[in-house]
């Protein structure tokens, strides 16, 4: 089973270990088989959001729209980028920020619905 989050925008609430199935958030006790991913809006307005499969520098879980903090040369010098999956016709499926570092020299700062302002810089 795959591992996901969802963002209520509503309460402005990140919801932890949530279900997928059928592209429909559902509860622990109906996650029978609970292997297909679809991004969607599911219900109740919460946007659903993949566990990317990598770890930090620091063992925190990776999930799309973190805002990593990337660091290079000899780690002196840091820019910050969300984690996208990106599956168009010329990147062919693959998740951008994670390809830009060395696994190990980037930590997650926050994600772009709780922290939107590190972007906006």
């Amino acid at each position: 089973m795959k591992e996901f989050r969802a963002w209520n925008p509503e309460n402005r609430q990140m919801l932890y270990n949530v279900a997928v199935q059928d592209g429909k958030h559902v509860t622990p006790e109906q996650t029978s088989g609970c292997d297909y991913w679809d991004a969607v809006l599911v219900p109740n307005n919460n946007i659903v959001i993949q566990f990317t499969g990598l770890l930090d520098k620091n063992g925190k879980k990776i999930f799309e729209n973190d805002i990593l903090k990337i660091y290079y040369q000899n780690n002196q010098k840091s820019y910050l980028k969300e984690v996208k999956w990106l599956n168009d016709i010329s990147n062919k499926g693959r998740w951008d920020a994670l390809d830009n570092c060395a696994y190990t020299s980037c930590k997650v700062v926050g994600n772009i619905f709780e922290n939107p302002e590190f972007l906006e810089e």
